[in-house]
């Protein structure tokens, strides 16, 4: 090195320049390091959202579901961190709606674009719960879409069919007529077994229509459509399509022109006209095919969600308090 290099490289002026340009770059790095830093959620939003889980499942979490629930909160804020990074907040109309909504809820003046740029300096962004949810959700769009879903195989339908069989079970389906006999009434099932002995000792039938007056009116009606098993339950309660179940494995019940029971339901006794029944059976693959290239395509999507979820994680830091 010659004499007028070493020179050069003792400058004072040179040395300032030189350490200035680390102490920037140093200075820049910790921001990027600390825009990909975040705390952990505080002790009283995990308390909130436990909470929340309490009146909706009407039971404690276990401590596994504690740290799913713990971990959840983390995701969101890597959601929301991501969203306005990528500033989705300046773009995204609902939020630039309600950004405006929430100027002038204090009372700030002017144009939309000045409502909005104030609610943006003053952080309204940050705090609002509803602008949160939105940013979480275009975020999680995002990251379902984040990479691509081929159409699933024939390998992949039969082993989405295959996992879960029942799933695929058609519950059996009935079209009935009754004649009701109100619980709200004294002595209906003395009543409804009068009528139903009336109806099996009459040498001529009465029509439908006649049946049914021999009982008192009904709110959902006396003639109903084909429907499954599993919808009479909802409507009519347990025992009352479990003795009709029962029912059905007489052979005999399932001829049109016999009236059956009484059965009781939580409103009271009916006799029963069975006028189609088809058994439970199992759907087959071509009968549930859209049904399982739906559940593929959101299986996938999901899987394309965690991974890039995971990704966050990878990226970011977690500060505990």
């Amino acid at each position: 090195m010659t004499t007028q290099s070493l020179y050069f490289w003792r400058k004072p002026i040179l040395h300032f320049l030189l350490i200035g340009s680390a102490l920037f770059a140093l200075d820049q790095w910790l921001q990027w390091r600390d825009s990909y830093t975040l705390p952990a959620p505080s002790e009283e939003v995990i308390t909130a959202r436990l909470q929340e889980w309490i009146n909706s499942t009407r039971s404690s979490p276990s401590p596994e579901e504690v740290l799913v629930i713990r971990q959840s909160l983390i995701d969101d804020n890597l959601l929301l961190q991501e969203a306005l990074r990528h500033k989705l907040h300046q773009h995204d109309p609902i939020v630039l709606q309600r950004l405006v909504k929430d100027a002038e809820f204090l009372g700030i003046d002017g144009s939309e674009e000045d409502k909005i740029s104030a609610a943006l300096e003053l952080g309204l962004h940050k705090d609002d719960e509803l602008i949160r949810r939105r940013l979480i959700q275009k975020m999680e769009e995002f990251g379902r879409n984040s990479a691509p879903i081929t159409p699933a195989t024939e390998q992949d339908l039969n082993a989405l069919y295959n996992t879960r069989p029942e799933q695929w079970q058609q519950d059996a389906r009935i079209q009935l007529s009754h004649i009701f006999f109100s619980a709200d009434k004294e002595a209906s099932k003395l009543r409804a077994q009068k009528a139903q002995q009336k109806l099996a000792t009459e040498k001529q039938s009465p029509s439908i229509e006649q049946a049914i007056a021999m009982g008192d009116s009904f709110l959902l009606g006396h003639q109903l459509p084909m429907q499954s098993l599993s919808k009479l339950r909802q409507q009519f309660g347990a025992q009352f399509s479990e003795s009709l179940l029962a029912a059905l494995s007489t052979p005999s019940s399932k001829n049109t022109g016999e009236w059956i029971g009484p059965l009781s339901s939580v409103y009271g006794q009916h006799i029963v006209l069975i006028q189609d029944y088809q058994p439970a059976r199992q759907r087959s693959l071509e009968e549930v095919r859209p049904q399982l290239e739906e559940a593929y395509l959101r299986q996938r999507s999901n899987q394309n969600l965690r991974d890039f979820i995971q990704s966050l994680r990878n990226k970011y830091r977690i500060i505990e308090a």
